[in-house]
């Protein structure tokens, strides 16, 4: 079996496959780090530029992508079992049966059925070699449409078999055997120039089946014993495994057998041309290329993936001010959501030293920490920032932070949290609990009764009606005791 070439990566992410290159200065790159522009006339059409240079880029082909066939046999077996195409298998062979137990045209319904099933899996080996694996839809332009590959394949099946008839009638038997072999071997070539070609007379052709052949090389051998195995599979299972069941058992799991192997055989040989589609000559569009689960991790991003995508790339690159500028560009900043985006934000505005935009971020970063309930990083946050001027978090976020760092036995960081809420919040409703859980603090931890004492006779004065009186009263009669 012929090694696969030595996978192109990705610049700044070595572990992903790269997709693209840069047609100036060569870098390779995924779909994570290029830079994704749509064109002004053509809605949803995108061209892709290199994040350094910003010149075009072309896309390196599915095969850089793609795992090599023999590695993913497993997945080949899965396919069929999705819920569209497992479907189909068991709903035509329950037809199958029934017509057959009706003795009523069981012979042209099984015609019919097999005729679907193959319409079927070519359906799948298109779908798979433009680089979509998942099972093509069982819907009407699948199933009832346009007939002309299967009934190609037909005519081919149909010649071989005449050839073979007519060479063992007017010659030696071994010389058809000979043909027969031969022809068996060359047929998923000839399949795949179907796809390749649209046309019958290339699949016919014994010289564009051998060229095939020998580009794809050791990995068309590795096929073909693939799918040997795969067309002998219902037969062993008739003769050795179902021989003990009742006869009607027998046809129902012999007949899904037989649907479920040839839509596998028949994505195999997709996915085998996708493999190979640069040595054979097969165009593959990046528009249709959907990658296998085992790549999604590098598949384009959304949102503000796209932006922190870019902006890592900036900042790799050490343009901090183009990347900052990026992102005050790409993104509201006051509604800004994203911890991550906004992690890289603060981090840029620290690097380059905009003290003043960064204690403004830092409290909108912590908002957005606290909200999602990053205790450790809001917390270190707060004890980086508290000092700054500007730095001014929401009431709800420095009173969740003074819990927190109280929790984390830090009673002064929690103190000046509930002091910053107070000062600065003055009259946010959480402003008599801020006091009270201070006061608290100053009892429990630092051992300064007098002064928790002084807060909580000023919390009653000064909010004298208000629901949380009980429980101060409460407290102030248990440090008296």
């Amino acid at each position: 079996m012929s090694m696969p070439a030595k996978k192109q990566t990705c610049k700044y992410h070595p572990a992903q496959p790269a997709h693209w290159k840069c047609t100036e200065c060569g870098e390779t790159f995924c779909p994570a780090c290029v830079v994704k522009q749509e064109k002004l006339a053509l809605s949803g059409v995108y061209e892709y530029h290199c994040p350094s240079c910003k010149q075009g880029l072309e896309w390196i082909g599915a095969a850089n992508v793609v795992e090599p066939f023999w590695t993913r046999m497993g997945a080949f077996f899965k396919y069929p079992l999705s819920g569209i195409p497992l479907v189909l298998i068991v709903s035509t062979t329950l037809l199958e049966f029934v017509f057959l137990m009706l003795a009523f045209g069981g012979g042209l319904i099984a015609l019919l059925v097999w005729l679907c099933i193959l319409q079927y899996s070519f359906a799948a080996l298109q779908r798979t070699a433009k680089g979509n694996m998942t099972p093509p839809p069982t819907d009407g332009d699948t199933l009832m449409g346009h007939f002309g590959p299967v009934l190609k394949q037909g005519v081919l099946y149909l010649l071989i078999v005449i050839v073979y008839f007519v060479l063992a009638s007017k010659t030696y038997v071994v010389v058809g055997f000979v043909f027969l072999l031969a022809a068996l071997f060359c047929l998923p070539a000839m399949i795949i120039l179907l796809v390749v070609n649209e046309d019958l007379g290339s699949a016919l052709n014994p010289a564009k089946s051998i060229t095939l052949i020998s580009r794809i090389g050791s990995g068309y051998l590795t096929m073909y014993f693939f799918l040997f195995l795969l067309g002998g599979a219902p037969a062993v299972i008739s003769n050795y495994v179902l021989h003990f069941l009742p006869s009607f058992l027998q046809f129902f799991i012999v007949g899904m057998a037989q649907k479920y192997y040839t839509i596998i055989s028949y994505h195999l040989m997709g996915y085998v041309l996708l493999q190979y589609h640069q040595q054979i000559g097969y165009t593959v569009y990046y528009e249709h290329f959907t990658e296998s689960e085992s790549q999604q991790p590098a598949a384009a991003p959304k949102g503000d993936d796209e932006v922190i995508n870019r902006v890592d790339v900036l900042i790799k690159e050490m343009k901090l001010e183009e990347a900052i500028t990026f992102i005050q560009r790409k993104v509201d900043l006051i509604h800004m959501t994203d911890p991550a985006l906004a992690e890289r934000y603060y981090k840029l505005l620290k690097m380059t030293k905009r003290d003043d935009e960064l204690s403004e971020h830092a409290a909108h970063y912590m908002d957005i920490l606290v909200k999602d309930n990053k205790r450790k990083k809001a917390c270190e946050l707060f004890l980086e920032c508290r000092q700054g001027n500007g730095f001014r978090p929401g009431p709800e976020t420095l009173f969740k932070a003074g819990q927190w760092l109280s929790d984390a036995g830090k009673p002064q960081e929690a103190l000046q949290a509930y002091s910053m809420l107070t000062k600065v919040h003055s009259g946010d409703p959480l402003v008599p609990d801020a006091f009270f859980k201070g006061a608290q603090i100053m009892h429990d931890a630092l051992q300064n009764t007098a002064k928790a004492k002084s807060i909580l006779e000023g919390l009653l004065k000064k909010y004298p009606h208000h629901e949380i009186v009980p429980h101060v009263q409460h407290y102030l009669a248990h440090m008296r005791l």
